[in-house]
């Protein structure tokens, strides 16, 4: 039986934990609020000169996400695992509304990273959260084994994360497209793959991305001395 199927029993199915004591990750708040404080020092120290005020607003969001993040914690996560589906789709059709044909994308600075629902969105952060949900889906209810499955759960893995990344370079937003592979091996870490499978996925990651990065700073070169 996959772990999909044994972790959606009837217990699970309340939205929240009544009568369970909920599990604490003290090093993910930590790390978050380090985070956070150097941000926060970052923009302060950036405006200090003019005496702005974008600081207070940075402060405003962080304790908007503190607030976000502390409810969203004592969710039940199978909950998300079970809709992963329409999260990815969510997030995908909120990129495709970035494209050039689509009648509410946001040009900004040569980009169409943006739409217009009345406010300014930017569909990319919702898609990778989806992308990480379905992709945590399916290694929950995939069984990992011999390389044969290995290969078979890979290739649904890189679909789900090949298409996002495809919408975001597009917009063009080759940064936020970077952020993806980080993602896909920290998935493949925690899951069941075999050490040496993952190592050498891995590894012919690296070697492609190597290859990619000479190739691009090769013809930037040739198109700089042109």
């Amino acid at each position: 039986m996959s772990v999909y199927r044994r972790i959606f029993t009837k217990q699970y199915q309340n939205l929240m934990y009544p009568g369970e004591r909920l599990r604490f990750d003290i090093l993910n708040p930590i790390c978050m609020f380090l985070l956070c404080s150097l941000g926060l020092l970052f923009v302060y120290s950036a405006q200090i000169s003019y005496d702005g005020g974008h600081w207070k607003r940075q402060l405003f969001f962080i304790v908007a996400g503190v607030g976000i993040y502390s409810l969203v914690s004592a969710l039940n996560y199978k909950i998300f695992l079970q809709y992963a589906h329409f999260i990815y789709m969510a997030g995908i059709v909120g990129l495709v509304l970035t494209m050039p044909f689509s009648p509410i994308s946001v040009d900004q600075m040569g980009a169409r990273r943006w739409i217009d629902v009345g406010i300014t969105i930017q569909p990319t952060e919702g898609a990778k959260i989806g992308t990480l949900i379905m992709a945590a889906s399916i290694l929950a209810r995939s069984e990992i084994g011999t390389v044969g499955d290995s290969l078979i759960v890979l290739a649904k893995v890189a679909g789900i994360f090949l298409l996002p990344m495809l919408l975001i370079f597009l917009q063009p937003d080759l940064g936020s497209s970077l952020v993806f592979p980080p993602m896909i091996f920290a998935l493949l870490y925690v899951s069941r793959l075999s050490e040496k499978f993952f190592l050498s996925a891995f590894a012919a990651f690296a070697i492609a991305l190597a290859v990619l990065g000479a190739g691009t700073g090769a013809a930037a070169r040739t198109a700089g001395a042109r």
